[in-house]
């Protein structure tokens, strides 16, 4: 058995995207294509899909989720099936008129043959997504004679840095048995279902990798020459399909009679767009105040700085706030999240994630591989007028790579950008208030402290980008609502070196030649710049005092 040397640790991508799913799903009243599917494709970085009985009209058996995969990672797909022979051709075989291969590739042939001549958008949207793979050389297939009888299976594998989960039933694979027949699925999640669930996911990656080996006695699984020969039946594999597609492509069957309807009660399609989490109270309750700052951004149209005491969910807020503007807005959305460190990009990635879009993070890949991503990114957009991308970056690579600076610049003129900048007094620098990104049409600015110390040029400039405070939720506020515990706060003194004080003592000395004053109200007068570099460098020396160390 191989790769399950972590069974118990699921990787927080797959766990993130899978905590609500439900143990079991019973179709066509639950979503498990939208809530399950989808969403586990798009992290996977292994995919096994054991299709069970396949043959050329049920080439769309795989469509659910398969976009999704195509889109958002770069793994593998291994496909197991069993293709639809005769009779006649399973008595050839077992009186040594053909072989087993000859008999599957001659079954892949007329698969490929009728599925391209077929009247079904589902199927030519398989068709697409399978040519794309092949391009990318992501996709296995093998095929499965069993001695007597009809491999059956209907298995979904999922894998992330070793760690799986499993999906598996009665339904049949087919977009009909996933969204319209009386089917139920088994959702089994070992890190949350225990050691039952566990056992279970063993043996069915065991059983598959034994099936796939060819190791199982019941039947022969063979690599057939026509396995890959999707490529060039339906385009050349270079545009990837989109989740969008997949739906589009169900209602065209639908509106011509070779799918049903989807079922009343059943969920919309799903879009690739934010959505606030079930459960976020935000007009209500404790963070009633996330409510009133969302709503003094739209009423400032998009622009303004929310100044939210930690521990008031500045974060979320401005997700809301996006998800707000993305749903009045009738086109595709880009959102630019930057933070001034990586660390902090992370946590942001995390809660992107919460509101259903798995971010791209730009600042994590190559030079090469951003080129690409940015690319990906224009071509998903342009593919949907109800598609949203979020892009969460660091200051520094904003600043200096051309092509993330470019890119809101670069798509369909109905496009909404929206730039968050978190921690937004840490972008009264040059690199961005010399060159503003002037091509995002919502900017929201984050933090507890955006007044810039020594800085007030600085600040006035971050104030006429992004716009005036239209929210202050201070932390006294937070501690009577109840987001914060009330604290104490006591200083420890600290002593300055003999150095770090002559040091402090010349810049002081600096700073009255240079013209600093207070006046008659005590606020600092600064008349120059040459004031603001030598106040900075001032508070550098009591910042990093050597003595803070030990206390």
């Amino acid at each position: 058995m191989h790769g399950l040397r972590a069974l118990t640790d699921m990787s927080s991508a797959l766990e993130a995207v899978l905590t609500d799913a439900q143990p079991l799903y019973e179709i066509p009243v639950d979503d498990l294509v939208g809530e399950v599917l989808q969403p586990a494709m798009a992290v996977a970085s292994k995919a096994r899909v054991g299709a069970g009985f396949f043959s050329s009209h049920c080439l769309a058996q795989i469509a659910p989720g398969l976009a999704a995969f195509i889109r958002d990672t770069n793994a593998p797909l291994q496909l197991l099936i069993s293709p639809d022979i005769s009779s006649e051709d399973r008595d050839a075989i077992d009186r040594g008129l053909k072989t087993p291969d000859e008999v599957v590739d001659e079954a892949m042939r007329t698969l490929l043959t009728d599925a391209g001549l077929s009247s079904s958008a589902v199927v030519r949207h398989t068709l697409a997504c399978l040519s794309y793979l092949v391009a990318a050389q992501r996709l296995e297939i093998r095929f499965v004679l069993m001695r007597q009888g009809m491999y059956h299976k209907k298995i979904w594998l999922f894998c992330d840095d070793d760690n799986w989960v499993a999906i598996h039933g009665s339904g049949n694979a087919t977009a009909r048995g996933l969204l319209v027949n009386g089917e139920q699925m088994t959702v089994d999640k070992p890190w949350s279902d225990g050691p039952v669930s566990r056992r279970r996911v063993e043996l069915l990656v065991e059983q598959w990798e034994r099936q796939w080996d060819n190791e199982n006695p019941h039947s022969i699984t063979l690599r057939a020459t026509q396995g890959l020969a999707f490529a060039g039946h339906f385009g050349d594999g270079s545009s990837a399909p989109t989740v969008e597609d997949f739906w589009t492509a169900w209602r065209a069957d639908a509106d011509a009679g070779l799918e049903p309807e989807l079922p009343p009660n059943y969920r919309t399609a799903p879009t690739h767009q934010l959505r606030v989490p079930p459960g976020v109270e935000w007009r209500e309750g404790t963070y009633r105040h996330q409510g009133r700052a969302v709503d003094g951004l739209l009423d400032a149209d998009g622009r303004g700085v929310l100044q939210i005491a930690t521990g008031g969910g500045k974060t979320r807020t401005a997700l809301i706030a996006a998800t707000q503007m993305q749903d009045q807005h009738s086109g595709p959305t880009l959102v630019v999240i930057l933070v001034p460190s990586k660390p902090l990009m992370l946590q942001w990635a995390d809660d992107v994630r919460e509101f259903g879009i798995e971010p791209a993070l730009p600042s994590q890949v190559t030079k090469e591989a951003r080129g690409t991503m940015f690319a990906e990114i224009r071509a998903a957009l342009r593919s949907s007028d109800r598609r949203t991308e979020v892009i969460v970056m660091t200051n520094s690579l904003f600043s200096t790579d051309p092509g993330a600076r470019q890119l809101a610049a670069a798509l369909p003129s109905d496009t909404l950008t929206v730039l968050i900048g978190d921690e937004m007094h840490n972008l009264g620098v040059p690199t961005f208030l010399d060159d503003p990104p002037e091509q995002f049409q919502k900017r929201i600015g984050l933090s507890a402290t955006p007044i810039r110390q020594y800085d007030p040029d600085g600040t006035d400039r971050l104030f006429d980008y992004f716009g005036q405070p239209v929210f202050e939720f201070s932390l006294a506020d937070a501690i009577e609502v109840g987001c914060l515990t009330p604290y104490r706060y006591e200083l420890h003194e600290v002593h300055l070196t003999e150095d770090e004080m002559d040091k402090y003592i010349d810049l002081t000395d600096e700073l009255r030649a240079a013209g600093f004053r207070v006046d008659d109200q005590g606020q600092t007068v600064i008349d120059n710049s040459k004031v603001e570099r030598l106040l900075r460098e001032r508070r550098s020396v009591l910042e990093n005092a050597s003595g803070k160390i030990e206390v």
